[in-house]
Parts: structure tokens; sequence; C-alpha cells
């Protein structure tokens, strides 16, 4: 998948899958780090505030659970604890909690997964996924929230 900023070339990134839908490398153009690649074991990658919402949350697994998140910038490498919860909620709290319009609840199915990263008490990113679904129909963190145009 790549991603462009309108009437712009090239891509500000390209996002490679695997064909289970996992986030396997990140061409980010705009800093000049190509092919950037994840290991098949690393679960949870995080975007760094990036503009594009590339989070990916291990959207497949329905278990909540806490990982060890690793980064690495240059030569230094970080790692820190995160609490990824899941729980399915009914399109009716999606609307009530402001993820989804009225309007789209017949495309979206009334089974929805919110799948929830936490640092300590800090939420660091929130993806609503319906079920079946390739792609979160919201996602929000501690500063923005982004929704799927159908």
């Amino acid at each position: 998948m790549e991603i462009f900023r309108e009437n712009r070339e090239p891509p500000d990134m390209g996002l490679t899958y695997s064909d289970d839908g996992r986030l396997i490398s990140i061409d980010d153009y705009l800093s000049g780090m190509k092919n950037n690649t994840f290991s098949p074991d690393e679960r949870i990658i995080l975007s760094w505030g990036f503009p594009v919402p590339y989070d990916f949350l291990d959207s497949y697994d329905n278990n909540s659970r806490d990982f060890v998140v690793k980064k690495k910038i240059g030569d230094t490498s970080f790692s820190y604890h995160v609490s990824r919860e899941v729980q399915l909620i009914s399109s009716d709290q999606a609307i009530s909690w402001n993820m989804i319009d009225e309007n789209r609840t017949p495309s979206c199915g009334e089974k929805l997964r919110l799948i929830t990263l936490k640092k300590g008490d800090s939420l660091l990113v929130r993806q609503l996924w319906p079920e079946g679904a390739t792609w979160w129909i919201f996602e929000e963190t501690d500063v923005r929230k982004s929704w799927r145009l159908p």
C-alpha cells in the first residue's frame, strides 16, 4: 500500500503486508528510512506519531495480553511494556462513544472488536475493527482521532 499526499509524487510511505495481514515493512520516504522490516514475532508496531495511521496491533489475535514494544533509532534501542486489551462491543456502544456514525451501522455490522493499547494508565492507541475486516474503521491516540471513510 502506498500513501500519498494530495497531488504529490513520490509516495510519503509504502506499507507492505504479508498474505495473513501482518505488517512486515515500511518505506518512509519522508525521513529516508527505507525498507524498515519487522520480524514475524513483533506483534505490536507503533507509528511514533507519524500522520499516517499505520499502527499494527495484531488485529487477528483476540486475546488480551502484555507485550514489550521495541524501537530502534539509529544505534539506540528502546523497549517498554504495554498492555493490550481486546473487548467485543456492539455498534450501539460504538455510536454512543462517537467511534462510528449511526449511518455506518449496516456496513460495519453488529459485532465489533475494540483493541486498546496502553502504557501504564496512558492510552497509546485504540482501534475499532468490524468482524472479518482487513483495516480498522476508527483509531484514536492521545493526539488524534481517525475514521476510515466508507
